[in-house]
């Protein structure tokens, strides 16, 4: 079902979040998981808005070449 679908996807995810400093997992976290703007969680955090978008424009960076990489180490697993 969906939820044997999602599994290997959160994994991933896990994965990713595992490797991101603390702050940058919980900015990750606040917008897309709480849907905070980056305005609300600069102010929850005490960060500069600047710094927010910046945070969420890199992270958004090393996350697209994380999938990819692991999206690649999946492919070889699975034909195997």
């Amino acid at each position: 079902g969906v939820q044997t679908c999602a599994l290997p996807i959160l994994q991933r995810l896990n994965g990713f979040l595992e490797k991101q400093t603390r702050t940058d997992r919980m900015i990750f976290v606040l917008r897309f998981w709480y849907m905070e703007t980056p305005r609300e969680i600069a102010k929850h955090m005490g960060l500069k808005e600047k710094n927010v978008y910046n945070t969420l424009y890199q992270m958004r960076k090393r996350f697209r070449v994380y999938w990819e990489q692991s999206g690649k180490e999946d492919t070889v697993y699975e034909k195997a």
